[in-house]
């Protein structure tokens, strides 16, 4: 997670010189100026792909991320109730519905994308 929080930050700054340069909307879309610098057009066709990868990744994301609670509890290091599986679909359904509970606490609390990677790098043990 490092790895990409670092890619995002490069391509932040360098989005940022990008949009300072000529061509740029101002709109605060610097992947999307950058290619309708270079190619004249393509702009909603970058935003389309933004919004897909962030979609999948969002998916990824929350089915991977419960499972660790998940079997972390079944292990029995953590509550036993995150290591219930739904009976019909024998998913960690606690494990998730917990999941989106922090994520909506953290949501409605605010902060920016800087606060939140930084938290996940102390949680996480690493250095940025």
């Amino acid at each position: 997670m490092c790895d990409s929080g670092r890619s995002y930050i490069t391509d932040e700054r360098s989005g940022a010189v990008c949009a300072a340069g000529r061509g740029s909307s101002g709109l605060g879309t610097p992947a999307s100026d950058a290619v309708a610098l270079v190619l004249g057009r393509g702009r909603q066709l970058v935003s389309a792909g933004m919004a897909v990868s962030m979609l999948v990744t969002l998916n990824g994301t929350i089915m991977s991320g419960a499972r660790v609670p998940f079997a972390t509890a079944r292990d029995g290091y953590f509550f036993k109730a995150i290591a219930e599986v739904h009976p019909r679909f024998h998913t960690p359904s606690v494990s998730i519905v917990v999941q989106c509970g922090l994520a909506i606490v953290l949501l409605l609390l605010g902060g920016s994308f800087r606060q939140f990677f930084l938290a996940h790098n102390f949680a996480s043990g690493s250095s940025t």
